[in-house]
């Protein structure tokens, strides 16, 4: 018979004047059905507590949930850390301890770790998800089910640390019997604010091996963001690792954790972006290791976390290591791979060679000095031995991160700077090809500024066409002295790109498809088709005509597809046409659009 849901409630910490309460968890908890019961059986739904205030000292932990085997268990909760000098930790949610196989038995599974409490001396630690086996059973009807997981959010501090953001570890479906229909949507812990930034939340160790053929409507998977330092160093991006989940990348649904309707285009990868310092180093990005991913019907977008702005370093980019990603064939296929940029320095000595003329008095330079040293820019991430393995008529844009800028000090005559590297592109084999190389009618796009922040992370109902971007391959460019002027040492600290195979390649530069520059050297670069294009010949926005043509390339002058038309690619100016443009080429490879410039 069909029966109402059950709900478990732990009860709330008290309020203290020193320490607060710490919220009630729910422990070793065993719930089965007589052999022959129907799965119309209740919904269980479980609620550890709230930790309380704590006044003078720490606030109360979140309660947890831990040691659990629940048939029919749908949403898991855990307790908020409470306020307090210190803040108290989210509750976590551990399926490890004391059970064997499945930790629920639904269709649908809700999780929320507990959010750290806001503290004065030290933000709470965000609660984390470990160990969490689900199984999902074939639904009555058709098929469906959701698996939404978010760890909590670490705590802010007024006058301390802040907190960490919860991880999700090790928390994979039961592989023999999983019959998982729906949407895979996770988010690790944002970390907390404080004099010095938490780190962001991990996830690692997720394998969603299907028992039917039918994918996952869509797979969202988002490390958690490293928290502001105010006077010390910035929290690090959380990282994805050994990671295998599929989708088809398209959904609708309501979700019962954020109390929102959500849609989704593509599926998507991201790890988490540094924190900012206001008084010492950038949070590094996190990275992308060892993650395989396909979208079934849309595209693919995998991103690794930017470094955080700071005053004495930026913190660097995420890398992609070790990764494979693929789309749906048809015009829908398209993977975006995104290396994460250096993260910029804003600090500078007091000397008349970065801030001044040489006859203004030492105490004028030392009002304009900050930070006691020359900040250093970050480097910027590399994509190292990524795969895309099936989709032949797949364009797949990458682009390696930029370095961070010295933002208050250096001259382009400066050989020797602090400017961070851009990063290298190495052991790239594609099915398809690099760009959208083999339509003629298909525009060069670069794609908006922020594009990582403000559409992969938070605009997912934006569908990622060639109209968005098309780049092809993008090596980063070392970071910019004061006044957004080239380093002397920008050349040599230009990334790569070596050992790379596709069957056509659009274009290959560095920094930017509407800001040419140089890569620093390519080398062992293969086109895998006879018909394979080296530097793709456009119809847009210049169409055909005696000046252009497949054997005469147009190029404009300017950025932004501004200036004059041109016959050669340019230093600042911008592609029309396909180019591969090289300080140094040790590939072999010759033809009409590509330069060494």
């Amino acid at each position: 018979d069909l029966q109402p849901s059950v709900i478990l409630q732990a009860g709330a910490g008290g309020s203290g004047f020193t320490n607060g309460g710490n919220g009630g968890s729910i422990s070793g908890l065993l719930v089965s059905y007589a052999e022959g019961t129907t799965l119309l059986a209740a919904d269980i739904d479980l609620y550890a507590a709230n930790g309380g205030t704590g006044l003078s000292g720490s606030g109360g932990a979140g309660g947890s949930l831990s040691g659990m085997k629940v048939e029919t268990g749908r949403g898991f909760y855990a307790g908020d850390g409470g306020f307090g000098y210190r803040g108290g930790a989210g509750g976590m949610i551990d399926g490890t301890s004391g059970v064997s196989g499945y930790t629920t038995y639904n269709g649908s599974v809700q999780l929320l770790g507990g959010f750290g409490g806001l503290g004065i001396a030290a933000g709470g630690q965000g609660g984390g998800i470990s160990g969490f086996a689900a199984e999902f059973p074939r639904l009555i009807g058709g098929v469906g089910g959701e698996l939404l997981y978010y760890a909590g959010d670490g705590g802010y501090a007024l006058a301390g640390p802040g907190g960490n953001g919860g991880s999700i570890l090790k928390s994979s479906p039961i592989s023999t019997n999983n019959n998982l229909v729906g949407p895979i949507v996770m988010r690790a812990g944002d970390a907390g604010d404080g004099l010095i930034g938490g780190a962001g939340g991990n996830i690692s160790e997720f394998s969603n091996l299907s028992t039917v053929s039918s994918p996952a409507t869509v797979v969202s998977v988002l490390a958690g963001n490293g928290g502001t330092g105010v006077s010390g160093n910035g929290g690090s991006g959380g990282s994805v690792s050994s990671l295998v989940a599929s989708g088809a990348g398209i959904a609708s649904f309501y979700n019962p954790v954020t109390g929102q309707f959500e849609d989704y285009q593509y599926n998507r990868i991201i790890a988490g972006d540094g924190g900012t310092s206001f008084g010492g180093n950038g949070g590094v990005g996190g990275s992308l290791n060892n993650v395989n991913t396909t979208a079934n019907s849309s595209a693919t977008a995998v991103a690794a976390g930017a470094g955080g702005d700071g005053l004495k370093r930026g913190g660097d980019g995420g890398s992609i290591v070790g990764t494979s990603a693929d789309s749906a064939a048809g015009t829908a296929a398209k993977i975006v791979v995104w290396a994460g940029s250096g993260g910029n320095a804003f600090a500078a000595l007091a000397t008349a060679s970065n801030v001044g003329t040489p006859g203004e008095l030492a105490a004028v330079l030392q009002l304009r000095a900050f930070g006691g040293t020359n900040g250093v820019g970050g480097n910027g991430g590399s994509i190292t031995n990524f795969t895309q393995p099936k989709t032949v008529n797949a364009a797949v844009d990458l682009i390696a991160g930029n370095g961070g800028s010295t933002m208050n000090y250096g001259f382009p005559a400066n050989f020797t700077t602090g400017v961070g590297r851009g990063g290298s592109l190495t052991g790239i084999t594609l099915a398809g090809e690099a760009g959208r190389a083999s339509d003629s009618s298909v525009a060069i796009v670069a794609y908006p500024d922020n594009f990582v922040s403000d559409v992969l992370r938070n605009s997912t109902g934006t569908q990622l066409t060639d109209s968005l971007g098309n780049v092809g391959v993008i090596a980063g460019i070392a970071g910019k002295v004061k006044g957004d002027l080239p380093a002397g040492d920008a050349a040599q600290k230009t990334g790569s790109v070596t050992d790379f195979a596709a069957r056509s390649i659009m274009s290959m530069v560095a920094g930017s498809v509407d800001k040419i520059a140089a890569i620093n050297t390519i080398s062992g670069i293969q086109l895998t088709s006879p018909s394979g294009v080296l530097g793709a010949y456009k119809t847009v926005p210049v169409g055909a005509g005696p000046d252009h043509s497949p054997t005469k390339p147009l190029y404009f002058s300017g950025p932004d597809q501004t200036g004059d038309l041109v016959p050669l690619p340019q230093f600042g100016g911008s592609l029309m046409d396909g180019a591969i443009v090289t300080q140094v080429n040790k590939s072999g490879l010759t033809g009409p659009r590509l330069f060494i410039l």
